[in-house]
């Protein structure tokens, strides 16, 4: 059987509030971001009965890093056995980085466009496709063969992606699914669960 998988977001950046594309630059967790963060350990201890048994995946940018240590404190776990892995990192939105999307339609009108007609295919200058995004991340999945809980803390697009390769969803329902920073997604069995704190 496929182990249990349990996938977070990480917390709320200030380039988050401020609506700033991240990509793979980095912005500090607000303090809402820490209280996102704390309240999903709570959540995982609530679901998982051992959760020093799980393995802990992360990317290795640093706001997914700053999530993650939290979830960690929180939990009880040892940081130091966190598997980071370069596949989690979200979608690399390259010349992109730290615009608005007011800042981005004004410098870069035409790519904004194209990728608006078809994000799946269309990459941001110097960036990379929900496609090209959907390659890694499949093949991470693929090859996830724990046999305890899983524990993944990615980011917004990367996790829409994960969610719709594991539930077999097409271009235009992935993309859809939606972002959220305060929830668990329990994916078992083929089925993905929306796991709240309330």
């Amino acid at each position: 059987m496929p182990p249990v998988l349990y996938l977070i977001r990480h917390g709320e950046t200030e380039w988050n509030r401020a609506k700033r594309v991240q990509g793979w630059n980095d912005s500090a967790l607000t303090e809402l971001g820490n209280q996102q963060a704390r309240a999903v350990a709570g959540i995982l201890a609530r679901e998982i009965a051992d959760p020093a048994a799980a393995v802990f995946y992360c990317s290795p940018l640093g706001r997914a890093r700053a999530t993650a240590e939290i979830i960690a404190r929180e939990l009880g776990l040892d940081s130091a056995q966190f598997r980071f892995d370069e596949a989690l990192k979200e979608l690399n939105t390259g010349q992109w980085d730290g615009l608005t999307f007011a800042e981005i339609k004004a410098a870069f009108p035409d790519d904004l466009n194209h990728f608006h007609e078809d994000s799946w295919r269309h990459r941001p200058t110097g960036g990379e496709s929900y496609a090209m995004l959907a390659a890694r991340i499949g093949v991470w999945l693929d090859a996830v063969d724990e046999t305890g809980p899983v524990l993944v803390v990615s980011h917004g697009i990367a996790g829409q992606v994960l969610r719709g390769h594991y539930l077999g969803l097409g271009e235009a329902e992935t993309v859809s699914l939606d972002q959220p920073q305060d929830v668990v997604f329990e994916l078992r069995g083929g089925q993905v669960t929306e796991l709240t704190g309330y």
